[in-house]
């Protein structure tokens, strides 16, 4: 970076806040794999806030991504859904939005979407007035997976309670997995109930050494832990149930 762009990010830096995400530490347990450490910024907040106005500075700035990109920072991909005029539009468009997002694969769009709403005004500054996240079936249903796993092995109940954990990997699927749509090629149900079936396989009924090793990538390299699951998984099922693959990596920040 050179000292003209040094200089530009100071200035910006001096009345704003730059928030991003670190993302690519080895160390750090992720169930997303990224070709690199860097931190994606996404968001832009006025440093300076006082109590008239706190509620005009509650959210980030609504030009927070041309801020961003005016310095060579790895920055969030973000699109235009729309400009509305009728509440009945924006219901409409944030309908598919949710359909696309919830179906979408996890390298391409990762945790999910931040929806940021915009109010236009041609007397005023444009300002946020609400922010929303919506997460894919892909993300969700993996976080639950290595939670309720995780918790399981740390307690010492995975091999003497299958069945509760079972059952509440199920109940807690079902809150989402509704989204799910069959027409954008989506994994159905039984594919993650199967995914799910497989890990607890692998961390209770293996031989101890085999157990042993895979609770130690449960927790040490979670990538590595859902990249054997997803293998072992196709092996067991492959020709006798659906089968199918969830890419782990990251393709937003590939230089």
């Amino acid at each position: 970076m050179g000292k003209g762009k040094i200089e530009s990010l100071k200035h910006d830096l001096k009345d704003k806040i730059f928030i991003g995400d670190f993302v690519g530490n080895s160390d750090l347990i992720n169930l997303i794999k990224y070709p690199r450490e860097t931190i994606c910024f996404h968001s832009v907040v006025e440093k300076y806030r006082t109590k008239e106005t706190a509620k005009d500075t509650a959210y980030c700035l609504p030009n927070s991504t041309s801020i961003l990109k005016r310095h060579p920072l790895d920055v969030v991909p973000t699109r235009v859904c729309g400009i509305f005029e009728t509440y009945d539009a924006l219901c409409d468009k944030l309908s598919e939005v949710h359909r696309q997002v919830s179906n979408s694969s996890l390298s391409a769009s990762e945790e999910g979407a931040v929806l940021t709403f915009i109010r236009r005004s041609e007397t005023s500054s444009d300002s946020v007035i609400s922010m929303c996240k919506i997460k894919s079936v892909e993300y969700q249903t993996l976080l639950l997976m290595v939670d309720l796993l995780q918790n399981a092995v740390e307690t010492g109940s995975l091999e003497r309670s299958q069945d509760t954990i079972f059952t509440r990997f199920v109940k807690e699927f079902k809150t989402f997995s509704k989204n799910i749509s069959t027409e954008m090629d989506s994994h159905p149900e039984i594919f993650y109930t199967d995914l799910f079936s497989t890990a607890f396989t692998m961390l209770a009924k293996k031989s101890t050494k085999d157990k042993e090793m895979y609770r130690d990538l449960l927790f040490s390299d979670t990538v590595k832990f859902l990249v054997l699951v997803l293998k072992t998984n196709e092996e067991k099922n492959s020709g006798k149930r659906y089968i199918g693959q969830i890419d782990l990596e990251s393709q937003l920040f590939h230089d």
